[in-house]
């Protein structure tokens, strides 16, 4: 099969629930990258006046083509050697006039690939290689684009197949000009006001100002204390001390002989994207589980918090460590419930004399 597919050509549209239904959970995957992926190609798909803006985000002024512009994801580019590699959305137009590859990142970063020619290059420029290698027959306007939080410096030069870097910022900033000029059909308008306030909460989201930062430290600074405390009280010897850090409220519990010797459990609250919280989270109540206030976590450990749900996971500023959100909102609300749902969820590991007893009373 061709990899160039016209969209005005018998082919599979992207379905969206369909679409979000089927997307595989791993670890190392990190799930909004996918879903985001999957809901900007069924908007660019059904809507023209969007797949035009989109297209033009990325190869500039006059560049969408006239007639039909279509999409489809994680299409399979042959790469020299036998394999192959997933770019994560394709964008065609109708005879020909353009093929458009674009990688989507969120929460990691752009990959680095090794080719059968012996060159590791990032992402981006290995499909580049990859598709200069390819036989055609090819659209008349090819390139290789990314989207991401923070965005590249790429110039747009198509002779080497070079889209822009593109912001998901920008991608708000179009979706929400578009529906207040209503371009989006009746058939769009609805997902595409979903997706703009998914984007603005969990993707494109601007950390709060010095000004804000502090009075959200006070407002929430005696919800995560509470927390903080339930989980101290459930076991038998624990202790309680304070977590300090610029743009978060915390505590740390210290768990008595887990494995050998004492677990910490680094509770605290965070701003939606802010330093210490997690790509893609709002305002969140974060724990972390460590030995030290390095976020070290040694084998078995590891691997069991890991199955209990707290994976390793990279914060805004690309720290790592064994950690879950839940969100702030449900915390505000029920304090309690929060501490609970914590509590259940260090329980299913049963590494410790604390975990075999979880629902009992306090």
């Amino acid at each position: 099969m061709a990899f160039y597919q016209d969209p005005d050509k018998p082919r599979h549209r992207p379905s969206l629930i369909a679409d979000l239904f089927k997307l595989p959970t791993k670890p190392g995957l990190h799930p909004l990258e996918n879903q985001a992926t999957a809901t900007l190609a069924w908007l660019i798909d059904r809507s023209p006046a969007f797949a035009r803006e989109i297209v033009e985000l990325f190869l500039g002024p006059g560049s969408a083509p006239q007639g039909t512009i279509g999409a489809r994801t994680w299409v399979s580019l042959p790469n020299p050697g036998g394999t192959f590699v997933f770019p994560d959305l394709c964008i065609e137009a109708a005879d020909g006039q353009l093929q458009l590859l674009v990688e989507v990142k969120v929460a990691s970063a752009l990959a680095q690939i090794p080719g059968s020619d012996g060159v590791i290059r990032s992402q981006e420029a290995h499909y580049r290689w990859a598709w200069t290698t390819l036989t055609g027959p090819h659209a008349h306007l090819r390139a290789v684009g990314t989207l991401t939080r923070a965005g590249g410096s790429t110039e747009i030069q198509p002779s080497a197949l070079e889209a822009r870097d593109a912001t998901w910022s920008k991608v708000r900033d179009l979706i929400r000009n578009l529906l207040i000029e209503s371009a989006f059909g009746p058939e769009t308008s609805l997902v595409a006001e979903s997706f703009l306030r998914a984007i603005n909460a969990r993707i494109a989201v601007d950390p709060p100002t010095p000004d804000k930062l502090a009075t959200w430290k006070l407002e929430h600074a005696a919800i995560v204390s509470e927390i903080a405390t339930d989980l101290r009280d459930r076991v038998p010897g624990a202790r309680l001390t304070k977590a300090k850090g610029a743009e978060f409220i915390g505590h740390r519990v210290h768990l008595p002989d887990v494995l050998g010797s004492e677990l910490r459990l680094r509770v605290y609250g965070s701003p939606a994207s802010t330093k210490q919280n997690l790509i893609g989270e709002p305002d969140s109540v974060i724990v972390g589980i460590e030995r030290d206030a390095g976020g070290t976590l040694e084998a078995p450990a590891s691997d069991i918090f890991a199955e209990a749900g707290f994976l390793k996971e990279r914060d805004v500023i690309g720290g790592v460590m064994h950690r879950r959100a839940w969100p702030m909102e449900d915390a505000l609300a029920d304090p309690a419930a929060t501490a609970s749902s914590i509590w259940q969820m260090l329980a299913t590991t049963n590494i410790g004399p604390w975990t075999r007893d979880a629902r009992r009373p306090i």
